[in-house]
């Protein structure tokens, strides 16, 4: 029998109680666990990830060392338990990872899957780029020449991916124009500048959040989250 004490929403976890209690709830349709599970995973795979570079939730309890894998399973898992709601959310957990990472896991997924995770990638890489001039703006005059050359050599090594090589969207999105540079950059630019990529800050994150699913062909996230209603609904039905 399932003791309550075995798992607590909202508290972490290992890795194979996680895996454990979805595939048996899966399987023996108990949804109430499958309920309590989801929920538990969607605190970090959130369906609102314009708040994932600011949590510091942890899926797995501290004393746990979550291998490498971990990421990788789990979206096998949501892929064979129908969990849908979550899989934006892994499949970029999973893109940003090397490479190497990634060829290694490959058999986790099957290959239809692993071709949206290394397309997603791809487009992961040309939407960071995209963050660099939208932030920058290297080619606006401000009045300002500090401010403008300042610019203009941020965007060239962002673009050479000289300073941040590994960054990817969510993390670029949490440092904002302030982590884009070297300490002594950032005050070199002007308060016009500053607030202005505020707001353009807002309208990529904005942009970028709603349509994560779309980057790895997995539709929008209303559908998404309403599969998820959906077969629960149907697991409930006489």
């Amino acid at each position: 029998m399932y003791d309550r004490e075995y798992h607590q929403v909202n508290e972490p976890t290992t890795l194979p109680i996680i895996l454990a209690l979805l595939e048996m709830s899966t399987k023996y349709d108990f949804q109430a666990i499958r309920r309590e599970v989801i929920q538990h995973l969607s605190l970090y795979y959130t369906t609102h990830p314009e708040s994932a570079p600011h949590m510091r939730l942890l899926v797995f309890a501290e004393d746990q060392d979550a291998s490498k894998d971990a990421n990788f399973r789990l979206l096998a898992a949501a892929r064979r338990c129908n969990v849908r709601s979550i899989l934006p959310m892994l499949f970029y957990v999973c893109s940003i990872e090397p490479l190497d990472t990634i060829f290694e896991q490959s058999n986790q997924l099957n290959p239809e899957d692993f071709k949206r995770l290394i397309s997603g990638r791809e487009t992961l890489i040309t939407r960071i780029k995209n963050f660099g001039r939208t932030m920058l703006q290297p080619c606006m005059k401000c009045g300002n020449d500090l401010c403008f050359d300042t610019r203009a050599r941020m965007h060239l090594r962002w673009i050479n991916c000289e300073y941040t090589p590994n960054v990817f969207p969510l993390g670029a999105i949490s440092g904002g124009i302030k982590g884009m540079g070297k300490s002594e950059e950032y005050p070199q630019l002007c308060r016009t500048c500053v607030d202005e990529s505020s707001v353009r800050l807002h309208f990529f994150r904005t942009g970028f959040c709603g349509g994560l699913p779309r980057i790895f062909n997995l539709g929008n996230w209303g559908d998404l989250e309403d599969d998820d209603l959906e077969t629960e609904s149907e697991s409930e039905s006489p």
